[in-house]
């Protein structure tokens, strides 16, 4: 899921998608606006309202340390849009 907070919180899906386990959530550089997965489920594309886009890899679940918080840090990579002035 996404957020207007600014955060992409991930989610493991069970069997029939109907159990859902929290994996942890990264922050973006502005409320999200966009988000699109790549064909192989691995790389997420996170556009924010700031016109910043993210494009990180989703963590494996059962990867990730949550033992003191759901925050994690996700290799990504970050590309910034201006728009054209008139």
């Amino acid at each position: 899921t996404a957020s207007i907070d600014g955060t992409v919180f991930f989610l493991s899906v069970g069997e029939h998608g109907v159990n859902l386990e929290p994996v942890g959530f990264a922050s973006v550089p502005g409320p999200v606006t966009a988000i699109s997965w790549s064909e192989d489920g691995t790389t997420l594309l996170v556009g924010c309202e700031t016109g910043d886009v993210v494009e990180m890899t989703a963590p494996a679940a059962g990867a990730v340390d949550t033992s003191h918080t759901y925050e994690i840090n996700l290799q990504a990579k970050f590309y910034e849009f201006k728009r054209p002035r008139a």
